[in-house]
């Protein structure tokens, strides 16, 4: 999956790849809900310190014109976490999602 965010430049875009293990099926999928449950919460207090971040950084963004890069990498760590966990929901992956905010490298 790419999507491609800006129009001043072509080439910037957000690529996402999962490399699926198994076999996903609808009951494999059903029964990992109760067990990512403890993910589940956890994230919804991080997502709730997002919003905040999203704040801020629109805030930010309005007064010098500028992305701080320590909210850009928390945003972009949440977003990496939900995207596990959502990959771990549809038994794309097979391994248990970690509790860890990794905003990963940038390419």
């Amino acid at each position: 999956l790419t999507d491609h965010l800006s129009f001043d430049d072509p080439h910037e875009s957000v690529r996402f790849e999962v490399s699926p293990a198994g076999t996903p099926t609808v009951g494999s999928a059903l029964a990992r809900i109760p067990k990512s449950l403890p993910s589940v919460l956890v994230f919804a207090v991080v997502g709730m310190g997002a919003l905040a971040v999203w704040l801020a950084a629109n805030a930010s963004i309005l007064v010098t014109g500028n992305y701080p890069k320590p909210l850009y990498g928390y945003q972009r760590a949440v977003n990496r976490w939900q995207a596990r966990l959502f990959s771990y929901h549809t038994s794309l992956v097979e391994g248990y999602p970690p509790f860890r905010l990794d905003p990963g490298r940038e390419s």
